[in-house]
């Protein structure tokens, strides 16, 4: 068993676990609309299991139909979703729909110029997708510093979220947005950077269930 697949047990362990958290902890937020985050978690620990499934039984395009045109853009939408609710300012709700907005037209473009190509990763359009939550996630933790919030941030469920989103999305943006170059070209860097990606996901989903646990009830 190599290291990628020691590392994606491992990862489904913690997205499963995250999930049971926020099923256990839910009490906690059932007045917040971060009660959806535990039923999100719930979608993508089934997604995974049905790409397990899918790569099992050899139907690998479905398996990469299904991240790239139904997994992927509910994971963008949902957080885009979650920091609209967030947001406590009109300019921070633009800002929210814009970035909505760009990430829309990148991924009808991957449509455009990619469909039926032998293209198994939009690229693109994640590229636009994750900028456009990185900079969603600067602008939430810009306004958290300036909150009252900030004294007690440990007890902030959605600042967990946000610090487990930032090092995934930025520790991941070079993995993603070079990874058809580094597979046909750069084969061991695409291997070592796999590992890295493996572990801020794991990074991520442990945040995630830390924030269950150390958040205040609403």
């Amino acid at each position: 068993m190599n290291t990628i697949t020691v590392l994606q047990y491992i990862l489904y362990g913690l997205e499963l676990t995250a999930c049971i958290t926020g099923i256990i902890f839910w009490v906690k937020i059932k007045n917040s609309f971060l009660k959806w985050f535990p039923v999100y978690l719930g979608f993508i620990v089934l997604a995974e299991q049905s790409g397990n499934w899918l790569h099992y039984i050899k139907e690998d395009q479905i398996k990469g139909n299904l991240i790239t045109y139904f997994v992927i853009p509910v994971e963008f939408l949902f957080f885009y979703w979650v920091y609209y609710k967030t947001a406590v300012t009109d300019s921070g709700r633009r800002l929210v729909i814009y970035c909505t907005g760009i990430y829309a037209a990148g991924f009808i473009l991957d449509l455009l110029f990619f469909i039926g190509k032998e293209y198994y990763f939009m690229s693109f359009s994640y590229c636009i997708g994750n900028l456009a939550l990185l900079i969603i996630i600067i602008a939430f933790f810009i306004q958290f510093a300036k909150s009252d919030k900030i004294i007690h941030f440990k007890t902030e469920l959605l600042f967990w979220i946000s610090l487990g989103l930032l090092i995934f999305y930025l520790g991941t943006l070079p993995y993603f947005g070079l990874l058809l170059l580094l597979y046909d070209e750069y084969r061991e860097v695409y291997y070592v950077y796999s590992n890295l990606m493996f572990v801020c996901n794991c990074i991520m989903y442990s945040l995630f269930s830390i924030g269950f646990i150390c958040t205040k009830p609403n």
